[in-house]
């Protein structure tokens, strides 16, 4: 859930409009790739 509240800000507050989608995609991959793995973990864990 705070996940997507991020991408709601970064798009609030993106880059030139040249470096926002190759930025944007970068830093959203960085986020939700530990993110995913982390919550993955956690759930599997859980279970």
């Amino acid at each position: 859930m705070a996940a997507m509240k991020n991408h709601i800000v970064l798009g609030v507050h993106a880059p030139p409009p040249r470096l926002a989608p190759a930025g944007l995609a970068l830093f959203s991959a960085a986020l939700a790739l530990p993110a995913g793995l982390l919550l993955w973990l956690t759930e599997w864990l859980l279970l």
